[in-house]
């Protein structure tokens, strides 16, 4: 769960990779995205967002951060929750109230995906069943699936079971499971917890570098790097997920480049509403 690396100096959590290729990662995107291509190919401006590809290549579980341009009203952002669904990805609004206000902060989530979590995260148990259900409804049962996650990492915490430490930032169960669903690697997620956390215990900042996994987004989606420690950052684990996210990115976006969308005009059309409503 929990293991001491002499080297970085600090308890590390403990991370298995996805048994997965950057090929097959990648084709499995493809092949989701191409379907939205054939329904709507605007709909490309937020699937070929770096976060949403790592989502749909089953890498993330949830791709944050997201809003749409006036044009994706009524019956397109129909169509395209519809065509999410179908892939098993839910889309939310972060306010229930404003869930048909294409512009409104939104987020898509995959269940499926959180709940093979476990597998690479080994202190994460789903142990009621509820806590898989609620992930099946809407943002009210997201919120309160939550909630009851990070309760459960606070209580591990306080315990000893995960560092005590962390708790000095009230943030770190949210940041745990935030971490976790953007399919951040163990050192990762720790490094930055600690980083967090040790500012409040001795009112030093910790020394951190930011890795941006990608070149910058065109489609100008929410940010894939993450903040690790300094040492931490050279560790074969971060290495090895750089090079993967990489791969996936760089493959899904060069085989819809062939389709030439800087000339195409509905592509065009709904890029440039999307970046107007976003100024």
């Amino acid at each position: 769960m929990i293991k001491k690396r002499k080297d970085y100096g600090f308890k590390e959590l403990g991370y298995v990779a996805p048994p997965v290729t950057a090929k097959k990662a990648a084709a499995l995107a493809i092949r989701r995205i191409e379907i939205a291509r054939r329904l709507d190919v605007g709909y490309l401006v937020y699937l070929l967002q770096h976060s949403t590809i790592l989502m749909l290549s089953g890498l993330r579980a949830q791709s944050p951060y997201m809003s749409f341009s006036p044009d994706m009203g009524g019956q397109r952002m129909t169509r395209f929750k519809h065509y999410l669904k179908s892939q098993g990805v839910l889309l939310l609004a972060n306010e229930p109230h404003e869930e048909n206000i294409p512009t409104a902060s939104h987020f898509m989530v995959m269940p499926k995906t959180i709940e093979h979590l476990p597998e690479f995260y080994g202190f994460l148990h789903f142990e009621r069943p509820y806590e898989r259900q609620l992930l099946e409804q809407n943002i009210l049962g997201f919120v309160t699936w939550s909630s009851v996650i990070e309760a459960k990492f606070a209580s591990m915490m306080e315990s000893g079971a995960l560092p005590k430490e962390w708790l000095h930032d009230w943030w770190a169960p949210h940041n745990l499971r935030f971490g976790m669903l953007l399919g951040y690697p163990g050192v990762a997620i720790s490094s930055a917890l600690w980083a967090q956390s040790k500012p409040r215990m001795h009112g030093k900042d910790s020394k951190s570098v930011h890795f941006q996994m990608y070149e910058p987004d065109e489609m100008h989606g929410a940010e894939v790097g993450y903040y690790v420690s300094k040492d931490s950052g050279q560790s074969p684990e971060i290495a090895e997920h750089h090079t993967l996210w990489n791969s996936v990115i760089k493959e899904v976006i060069d085989y819809f480049a062939t389709y030439d969308l800087e000339h195409n005009r509905m592509f065009l059309s709904e890029f440039k509403a999307y970046r107007k409503s976003r100024k």
